[in-house]
């Protein structure tokens, strides 16, 4: 998982490079300049924006006795929006996307579970802060979401022999989640390296006493 994270640093890194050699690229006279994007909550600022996300990570369960349980990987690909609030950088928002959460248990038949939801954060709260006069600036957001998951499957190995259940026909898991999301980002202009932690509050395994959460590790564009 460690070398996930830091494919998508990487990815994060060498997208900034590269814009910043389009800017330089601009001394040539046969360029126009690229407009400047700022994040200061000044009057060139758009009032509406839009943004898409999308990354990688690790989702597993949340309660009393689950230290035999493992996590499983867990992906997000979010469309979202948000708009200005005052002049400060403050704005409110709003995503809809495909995700997923699981959990694993290495120690009772291998077993695995990965399911597919749509979530939508209905919605969040942000406040970019820019470094100064650069192009920097970094985003710590809130917000509340619910989710449903309309598919996945759990796995299983008995000595040498593979089983699985399709989530349909799973009546142990609840298909629907509600809970929080707390995140921070860094951006680049409109490029966004963004980390997010979710929790879900409703139980995820009928009488488990058990919820879901992930962190997910994303790449974002602002539009």
């Amino acid at each position: 998982m460690k070398k996930v994270y830091l494919f998508v640093l990487a990815a994060f890194v060498s997208l900034v490079s590269a814009d910043a050699q389009i800017v330089r690229s601009t001394d040539n006279p046969q360029y126009l300049p690229t407009p400047e994007y700022t994040y200061d909550g000044g009057d060139d600022e758009q009032k509406v924006f839009g943004m898409i996300r999308a990354g990688v990570g690790t989702s597993w369960l949340c309660g009393d006795n689950i230290d035999h349980l493992g996590s499983q990987i867990a992906y997000g690909i979010d469309l979202g929006f948000g708009a200005r609030i005052g002049s400060k950088g403050f704005y409110w928002g709003a995503e809809f996307g495909f995700n997923s959460r699981g959990w694993s248990n290495d120690t009772r038949n291998n077993y695995k579970l990965m399911a597919h939801n749509i979530k939508l954060t209905f919605t969040q709260f942000g406040w970019k802060i820019k470094f100064g006069e650069s192009n920097w600036a970094i985003d710590p957001h809130f917000g509340a979401f619910i989710s449903y998951d309309f598919a996945g499957k759990g796995k299983w190995e008995t000595h040498g022999h593979k089983g699985s259940l399709s989530l349909s026909d799973d009546d142990t898991w609840n298909k629907f989640d509600a809970g929080i999301n707390v995140g921070g980002g860094i951006w680049y202009k409109k490029f966004n390296l963004d980390v997010t932690y979710t929790r879900g509050f409703m139980e995820a395994i009928e009488k488990g006493d058990v919820t879901s959460a992930s962190l997910l590790v994303r790449l974002g564009f602002a539009f």
